[in-house]
This record gives C-alpha cells, structure tokens and sequence, in this order.
C-alpha cells in the first residue's frame, strides 16, 4: 500500500519538469478490489490546480510539498 501525506489546500510542485506551483483541489483513493476499504487503498491520485489555471492529476510520488 502506498502512503498519501498530501491533503486538500496544500501547495505542491511537481518533481520533475517546470516548477509550476499548485494547490491540491482532491485526494482520490484508487481501489482495486470489490468492497475494498479507502484504508486499504493500494494507490492514490492526487488532483492539482496549477497557478497557470490548468488542472491535471498526479501520484503521490510525482509531487512534493512547498
């Protein structure tokens, strides 16, 4: 299972590429089994609105907070 420390509100930057900052707007959790558990999740997809007005989403391990 894979940990997610991003919540709603917070700033993030991506990784790798232009240093473009946003705001997470959505944290889903990806369920993979029938009846599986949000606890349980084994991904996640985080949803960012970025300064530049586009909205795009990432997993966790692409993005850090600022």
């Amino acid at each position: 299972m894979s940990e997610c420390n991003f919540n709603v509100g917070d700033r993030v930057q991506r990784l790798e590429g232009k240093e473009i900052l946003g705001v997470v707007k959505e944290v889903r959790a990806e369920l993979r089994k029938p009846g599986q558990k949000e606890a349980e999740a084994s991904e996640y997809m985080i949803k960012v609105l970025w300064d530049s007005g586009t909205e795009s989403y990432f997993g966790p391990e692409a993005l850090k907070k600022v």
